[in-house]
Order: structure tokens, then sequence, then C-alpha cells
């Protein structure tokens, strides 16, 4: 059974739901040449009309744009879905055949090689069905007809893995609905057919949940009509089949409330039309089908006053055609069944500058019921569908110019650091040919218009990855985008203390040792809330006063993630006495003739001697490395009672000095001989004295010469 209208549009038919295949009644020759000659009368315009176009001429079609074949899908098809993916490649997915199998089989195109190979199949086959690509990048696949029945599941493909796994099913199964991605992300899908009547039901998918709520349903039930996000956030349906008839109505959607509006309606009903959003966010809506006709007038919806416009006809009536917006704005429009109900290979251009269509490239084979992609390189990819024959398609080609075919290529010139915490990044890229465009895309978005240089602000921490592609003027795209990938770090390093001072200690020396949870980082120290400075491990500091410290060391890692909790250890440098030192001479309550007497004693080595003489300070000196200490006063000391009090300190201020006890000695001098008698000294200088004082002198010398005398003797012997 096929989703198909009576084989002569022109005339006045009922739109048969059945989804067997197609094709004009076959009542033996007879019937035919009837139909044949019912056909010529009643549909006189209609071919009038392609006479006209064909009259323009597929050979006045731009200089270097044609349709190319590429490989052949390994299955024929019609009532497919074509999607290209984030990573470039296109994703063909269910469809029919004319003996009335449905399709689970999907196939994967590859623009770089022009090849296709098989891709995991669908759960559920399906013919009629929607596929969206979400914002995440996997493609959503709804309902449809399997060949027995209507369709409530749902299925995801994951690109990345390659696999399709069940979702959440539909509230209603429907094929011949519309399925439009939100500004939200979520899937509005709208009407469509079941079993024996027309939709006005609609669901909206949430790929959060993978779940389906029901939400305001449409003024009107309709199917094979269009659906299209409005720059607004609404979404605009537009004809299709109602319960009894073609429609030219409208609706527009509102996602803040779930319900739906009147929209102004198109001057001419239709079903099996496209609707394309314009660069500009207008809606152009061409060809169709109708009881009474082909309409070969478009049509353009604008949303800034809501009214269309009736625009120039395209050169060919047509529906089940595909029409594609084109990177440089403009829509092809190719094949479909014309007014004889048979394929055609013609195909159009509009141009939305001048709103006028052309001639241009006719398909290399005539299709109706196909699948149309834009591919990243620009150009169209057309498949499957069904001959002027009637035959099902497994032929694919391609739009696009035909004389330049060398892909440019593209450069990154500059990019982030491999690794950063700075949650911006700026690349620069270029081309190897000149006047070339770019598309970008992170972390695995689709590719989007971009130049150079471009920045992304506020990265999350993460890996990351930048690709882009140069489009040359040629519309051939780079099939292997210049690629980089970096990380953001915003993790702080951690930093350890391993080693410490004790917490009391006597020491004016302190070391410690530490260390980071990365190995690449560097330190900053601080001692006693100075100003952070660059330190390696160990780090050690001398002289430090008694008392209290602190200690503080914060890690720094090789992107500049500065630890903001510094390690930190208190410690207290405590006072120690020196010990006392000890005078060794003079000793205690001597008694001295010297005036200017020499102090000997003994402290810990290499300690200052402070001396205190009668309660002031005469003076210091320095124990040597034995600890022995002497100092001599400069000035004289008087005769009496003297006190000596010595002290001893390590000059380190980290101990306190001590002093020996108080030590008395007396400074007395000898007393001279009294002056001789008067009457002596007067006989002495007369030279006259009495006999016996001569005897006694000269007894005096002689006693001496003797004791010399026997001295020397001594001393020789």
């Amino acid at each position: 059974m096929s989703h198909e209208m009576s084989p002569i549009p022109c005339m006045e038919c009922t739109h048969p739901k059945s989804v067997e295949a197609w094709e004009p009644p076959r009542s033996g020759l007879l019937a035919a040449t009837v139909a044949a000659l019912l056909l010529l009368v009643a549909c006189g315009s209609e071919q009038s009309s392609q006479e006209s176009f064909s009259a323009l001429g597929d050979s006045s079609s731009p200089v270097g744009v044609a349709w190319q074949p590429t490989a052949s899908l390994a299955q024929a098809r019609y009532y497919h879905t074509a999607t290209l993916l984030p990573n470039g490649k296109v994703l063909v997915v269910g469809g029919g055949l004319t003996d009335g199998r449905v399709l689970n089989q999907t196939e994967l195109y590859d623009p770089a090689t022009g090849k296709w190979v098989a891709a995991a199949p669908l759960s559920h086959s399906r013919l009629g069905h929607s596929a969206t690509l979400l914002p995440g990048g996997k493609l959503l696949v709804v309902g449809g007809w399997n060949g027995t029945a209507y369709v409530a599941s749902t299925e995801l493909y994951d690109p990345s893995k390659g696999t399709w796994t069940l979702t959440g099913s539909l509230n209603q199964e429907r094929h011949y609905h519309t399925a439009t991605v939100l500004a939200d992300g979520r899937v509005l899908v709208t009407g469509g057919w079941n079993n024996s009547f027309t939709l006005a039901s609609a669901e909206l998918y949430d790929p959060a949940t993978g779940r389906w709520t029901v939400t305001g349903s449409l003024a009107q039930a309709r199917d094979s009509h269009t659906a299209t996000l409005l720059p607004d956030g609404k979404v605009l349906v537009v004809g299709g089949w109602g319960t009894t008839s073609h429609l030219a109505s409208a609706e527009l959607y509102d996602p803040a409330t779930g319900s739906w509006t009147a929209a102004a309606s198109l001057d001419f009903a239709r079903g099996y039309h496209t609707a394309t959003k314009l660069a500009n966010g207008k809606v152009l809506v061409v060809g169709g089908y109708d009881e009474s006709g082909l309409p070969a007038s478009t049509a353009l919806y604008n949303p800034g006053t809501g009214l269309w416009e009736t625009l120039r006809p395209l050169g060919q009536a047509r529906y089940y055609h595909t029409a594609t917006l084109l990177k440089d704005g403009r829509v092809v429009v190719a094949g479909g069944y014309g007014a004889s109900n048979t394929s055609i290979a013609s195909a159009e251009l509009y141009d939305p500058g001048t709103g006028v269509w052309t001639a241009t490239a006719s398909l290399a084979e005539a299709r109706s019921n196909h699948a149309a992609t834009l591919l990243a390189t620009g150009r169209v990819l057309v498949l499957g569908g069904k001959s002027s024959g009637s035959e099902i398609l497994s032929s694919a080609e391609v739009y696009g110019n035909s004389g330049d075919v060398t892909p440019p290529e593209t450069r990154l010139d500059s990019t982030p650091a491999p690794r950063t915490n700075s949650t911006s990044a700026t690349f620069t890229f270029s081309s190897n040919e000149a006047g070339a465009t770019f598309e970008c895309s992170r972390d695995g978005a689709a590719f989007s218009a971009c130049t150079s240089p471009t920045s992304f602000q506020g990265l999350s921490a993460g890996s990351h990855t930048f690709r882009v592609r140069a489009r040359d003027a040629a519309g051939n795209v780079d099939a292997t985008p210049a690629s980089y990938s970096w990380s953001v770090d915003l993790t702080p390093p951690e930093t350890r203390l391993d080693s410490t001072p004790p917490v009391e200690s006597f020491l004016d020396t302190a070391t410690f040792t530490f260390s980071s949870s990365e190995g690449s980082a560097t330190f900053e120290c601080n001692l006693d809330g100075t100003e952070f400075k660059a330190c390696v491990s160990p780090w050690t500091r001398s002289g430090l006063a008694q008392g209290r410290h602190t200690f503080q060391v914060r890690a720094r890692d090789a992107v500049g993630n500065l630890d903001p909790t510094p390690a930190s250890y208190t410690w207290t440098i405590l006072y120690r006495a020196v010990p006392a030192p000890v005078i060794g001479s003079p000793a205690a309550g001597a008694s001295l003739s010297e005036p200017l007497p020499t102090f000997v004693g003994t402290a810990p080595p290499d300690c200052l001697v402070i001396l205190t003489l009668d309660g002031a300070e005469v003076g210091s000196t320095r124990s040597n490395s034995s600890g022995e200490w002497r100092f001599t006063p400069t000035s004289p000391l008087v005769e009496g009672e003297h006190t000596l009090v010595v002290t001893a300190s390590d000059d380190s201020g980290a101990s306190a000095s001590s002093s020996s006890g108080p030590l008395r000695f007396t400074i007395e001098f000898p007393v001279e001989p009294p002056p001789p008698p008067a009457d002596e000294l007067a006989g002495c200088s007369a030279g006259v004295g009495s006999p016996s004082l001569v005897l006694a002198w000269l007894t005096l010398l002689f006693v001496a010469s003797n004791s010399r005398r026997r001295a020397s003797r001594h001393d020789q012997e």
C-alpha cells in the first residue's frame, strides 16, 4: 500500500491511504488507452507547462555545475530518509520497495571516498518515518510504517558508537508526520496518518529523559504537511492532507504555551510540497499536489509580518521533490513527480536576492520520493527514489561544480597551550587557497561558518577539541579538517610539608622540606607574614630570633594554578642559658700588688666574655676554641678591695647570658723602707766614719766576693 494520489492529479480524486506501492491501474490495453487519452485531454495545461520548461533547456544551467553520479546504495529504496551527521557522513535509514517490503537496513555515505558502507540495522523496519538530528549529535528516528502496521516506536543512532537504541514510544502511532527540533532541544512531532484517519495530535520528545509527552493539538488534522522552526522559536505548519481534501491553511505552535494559533493561509491548497527556511528567516514553500492539479506557484512566508508573498512560479510543477538550501543561500529543487505523474529529472534554482527561478543541470536520472542532503562540502547528495518507470532506485548523484574538484587544505596557525588554566581559547587558521572560507566545530558540534581568529569563552575544565575546514570558491571542502586538542586545568595543586623543625627548639636554625600533588609544581615560601617568594625544597634559615615563628609554602602547577590554602607550620625558638663562666685568676680573696692584673678563666668555646669590675663594665674578650679567656684592664686599679663579675653570651640571641658569681680581691702596694738616720748619712757624705763601721763594710764586701766566686764555680761544674 502507498500513501500516494491518483495517477491523474488533474482529475477529481479521493485521498487513498493505503501504503502499497502506487502504480497506474491496469485493466487491460483498452483501459490503458482510455487512461492515456483522458490524461492528454484533462491535463493539457500541465503538459504545456512542462513543454514550456523544456523550452528553457537544461543546457542553460550555470557553466561548470552538474549532477555527477557517485557510488550506488547497496539496497534500492524510496520513502527513506538521509541525514548529514556531525562527522560529515550521511546516514540513510529505512524505506520501502514496490513488492511491499519495508527495510530496516541503514547505510553510511562518506563524501571523502564517495563510497557507501553498511551501518547497524534499525530495531524496526519503517518507511514514511522522520529522522531528526538532535543537538547532541544523535539521530532520532520516529514512527513510520513497518509493512503491516503503523509504528509508535522511536530509536536513537549514536554516530560515535555506530549503534541504535530504542527510546520512549510515541503516545500515538503515525507516519507522514513532521518532526522539528525546537530551540530548547526538544522535538515537536505533529500530525500524520494512522490506520484510517488523519491526526491532529502533537507530541514533544525530551532528549534528557527519552520520554514523549502530549502537547496542544493542531486546529486542523493533517499529514504530508511541512513544519519549519522560525527565528522566534515558533513552528510554522503548512498545508498537507486534511480529513477530506488538501489544505491551504497554516498554523503556528508556541513552545512557551504549548498551543496553536492560526496563521495566514496559502493561496493554493497543497500537500507533498517542501518548505525551506532561508538565510533571512523567511520560509519558501514550493510545489505540491492538490486534487485540482499541480500548483507551480511558490510562496514566501515572512515571520515579521505573518503574511505570504506569491513568487514567480516554477518552470515545472512538481511534488514529492526535494528542496535543498545551498551554502550560498540559493535553493535547488530537484526531481519529483511532474504533471504526467511520472518521475522527472529537471532541477531549478531559486535566488532569494532576485526572487527568480532559473533552470540548472538536470539529474542524471529522473526520480521522485528520493532524499537529498547538503554535504559538508557544499554539494548536494541525491539518492534512491522511484524512476520514471516506477523502478525503485539505488543510484545516487552529487550536484556541484564540475570544474575544480580539488579540496583546499586547512592550516592551524596558532593555538592555545596543550594544557592551560585559561577558560578562553583563540585559534588562527588559513588555507592554501586564497579566498577560501572556513567552518569550525568545537567538541564534536556541527560545523558552522567562522573566521580567523576564532575565540571561545567560558570553557569548562577538561579536554576540548577544535576543528576547522576550508571551503574554496568552487565549493570544495577540506575532507580532513585541521584538528587540535587541548585541556583546561582549573584544579590547583596541593602542598605538603614533609619535614619541619620541632614545635619547640633552642636552635636558631630551621629547615623545611615540602612537595606537591603535582610533580612539575614550583613553590613559593613565606616566613612570618612576609611576601611570598620563589623557593625550593629543602628551605633553611639561620639566625632566627627567639620566640614564635610561622612558615608557609604554596605550590604552583605548570599552568599557573596556585594552591589557595598554603601549607603552614608554627614553632617556637626557646631561650637557653649559656653555662656560667669561671674565673681562674685571681683567686677569691687574693691580695695583688700589680695595679694592672691579668684576669684568666674559662667559658663555653667561642663565647663573648664581658667583665664588670666594681659594677662597671671594663671590657670584653672572647673565649677560644678550648674555652680559655684572659683580659687585662687598660687602666690601673686603685689600691683596695675590688669585685669582679664575668658574663658569657653566645652572640646569637638564641641563648640567655649567664654570669659568674662575684669574686673579691685586694690590691696592696709594698711599703717603702724608711730613710737612714741623718748622722750616718752625714758621715758617709764626709768620707769619715768609725773604724767599726768601716770594718763592717769590708766584711760585707769580702763575703759578697766569695759568694760570686762559689756561684761561678758551681756553674762551671
